[in-house]
């Protein structure tokens, strides 16, 4: 292990600092990703469906927040696959694998 890492003894506590709304004394990037964070507001979803998912995912916590995204990270990458798939009958795993990657990479591997 590198001498400069921090060691990790207990659970993932992420910060939450993107729950509270922007204040005077934010750095200029975080005020940045809260605007940003406010103004991503599903236009098919009623202001009552959309506060009660806010509340939802306060609950949750940040840690849940993080295990909700890995797992929607993983799904994109299963749907991106199957579709890789689908449209490459007959190509290899490696070979389906290394198509994500240059698509999502825009770089070349071999399988």
């Amino acid at each position: 292990m590198d001498s400069g890492a921090a060691a990790v003894t207990g659970p993932l506590q992420l910060s939450s600092t993107l729950d509270r709304p922007v204040k005077a004394d934010d750095s200029p990037s975080l005020a940045r990703r809260r605007a940003i964070l406010a103004a991503m507001v599903a236009h098919d979803t009623s202001q009552e469906a959309h506060d009660q998912q806010n509340a939802v995912h306060r609950r949750l916590g940040p840690s849940g927040r993080f295990r909700i995204a890995i797992e929607l990270s993983e799904l994109t990458r299963h749907c991106a696959l199957a579709g890789i798939r689908m449209r490459h009958v007959g190509r290899s795993e490696p070979e389906i694998r290394a198509e994500l990657i240059r698509l999502l990479h825009g770089i070349s591997v071999t399988a």
